[in-house]
């Protein structure tokens, strides 16, 4: 997190001695706003590949993609109970 705004800095200032201030003033606004648009991007593909890779095992092995839904269930009920054992105690 703070690699980030000194990446920015770092850009406007650069474009800022390069260039000149009017350009500077565009990259303080381009520059934030384009790494959004890329982190938004990148989670977009990473769930994407990641329903593919669901669908193929749907399609494809059926038996373990049941058994990772019934692992996932699993795994949920037990972090729920972890979680309701944590509030009892907690009172």
């Amino acid at each position: 997190m703070l690699l980030f705004p000194l990446t920015w800095l770092a850009a406007i200032v650069l474009s800022w001695r390069l260039i000149g201030w009017e350009v500077a003033l565009a990259a303080a606004v381009v520059v934030p706003v384009s790494g959004f648009v890329a982190i938004k991007f990148f989670e977009a593909i990473d769930n994407f590949m990641g329903g593919l890779r669901a669908l193929v095992f749907f399609l494809m092995r059926r038996r373990f993609f049941v058994r990772l839904l019934a692992e996932r269930k699993a795994i949920r009920n037990e972090i729920l109970a972890l979680g309701k054992e944590t509030a009892v105690l907690s009172q």
